[in-house]
């Protein structure tokens, strides 16, 4: 009858499970406001049919009782609701703006080139957190470009992606005396990189640049955590590199007195378009062999010009045959892949 009805009613309205878990969207708003509605509608009812009530007064008491229940019923889900909105994250919404777009890549870019790592638990790493490995790297720099070009998968957003094997081989190249080529040799298609380069002591880079395969991607250089130089290489477009063999990467080093020899290690992870990230390593031959720099007489880089076989002065050593004249004017052709 209709008093077991508004003590339902009242049961009901006195539960919290509007503090319960909300999903990604407002269906758990929507219901409560449906609930809300058919709740109004029996006491409409209940308005009707007073006349079951012993008293008018009685009657008057339970619809007070059932009023205040409502309105603090809206209080408390409105309040949960908004709560729940605030704690949520856009993925790739780095600057928590609700909107993805070209300044997230561009600060997403930044924090991974200086290996900037936000508390794990706060909502930066959680929308910087792209692919959701609880790692912040080139693959979440890919994602992030994905979203700002509306790029999906049955109508959804690529999100999570994977950490798979590859049987690429990245390798480091000594062309001339103080100048490296990165190299990759790869059967599927990349469209960013970054590289964790650790070096020898005593000797630094002084020039990083991309080589025509990767000429369609934009670099940037900082220092990773452990102090080893950084490369990211991306493009906003996620256009995959060119070709499948060749140089990546030339880096011009210098020694100074400290210099003793021993190797250039480099840590890669490449990422194709979809996200999926592939985690790659390198070693050079002994630096002090592979730069020409004696070990029992360290000396600087030699400073050269680089030209071409039409005898025009170029920015850096490309592809094909590259004449390369140092300043005491002697001058070496070196063969770049």
């Amino acid at each position: 009858d209709l008093k077991d009805t508004l003590a339902a009613i009242k049961r009901n309205m006195s539960k919290d499970f509007y503090t319960g878990a909300w999903d990604e969207t407002s269906k758990v708003y929507t219901s409560i406001e449906n609930n809300i509605s058919t709740l109004q509608s029996s006491l409409e009812t209940a308005r009707i049919d007073e006349t079951i009530y012993e008293s008018k007064d009685a009657f008057t008491e339970d619809i007070a009782e059932v009023n205040a229940t409502i309105e603090a019923y809206y209080a408390n889900a409105a309040a949960a609701y908004e709560q729940w909105k605030a704690e949520q994250v856009v993925p790739g919404d780095v600057t928590g703006d609700g909107l993805v777009q070209a300044a997230d890549y561009t600060t997403l870019r930044k924090w991974i080139v200086n290996d900037y790592k936000p508390a794990t638990d706060s909502k930066e790493f959680k929308a910087a957190d792209v692919d959701g490995d609880e790692k912040i790297d080139i693959a979440d720099l890919v994602g992030l470009a994905n979203i700002v070009k509306g790029l999906t998968v049955d109508g959804k957003p690529i999100l999570k992606t994977r950490s798979l094997k590859s049987s690429d081989a990245l390798t480091v190249e000594n062309v001339e005396n103080g100048l490296f080529a990165i190299a990759l040799d790869n059967s599927r298609e990349y469209v960013g990189f970054q590289m964790d380069i650790q070096l020898p002591e005593g000797m630094r880079i002084v020039e990083a640049s991309l080589a025509d395969r990767a000429a369609n991607l934009d670099l940037m250089t900082g220092e990773n955590s452990e102090g080893a130089y950084r490369l990211l290489a991306s493009s906003i477009s996620n256009e995959a590199m060119a070709g499948k063999t060749g140089s990546l990467v030339m880096l011009t080093v210098e020694t100074d007195g400290s210099y003793a020899g021993g190797d250039i290690n480099v840590e890669a992870i490449f990422a194709d378009m979809l996200g999926n990230k592939f985690n790659l390593s390198a070693i050079s031959a002994a630096a002090d062999e592979a730069t020409g720099i004696a070990a029992n007489g360290i000396v600087t880089r030699t400073a050269y010009k680089v030209y071409n076989m039409g005898g025009q002065m170029v920015q850096k050593v490309k592809n094909g045959i590259n004449i390369l004249v140092g300043e005491d004017g002697s001058a070496k052709k070196v063969l770049k892949k």
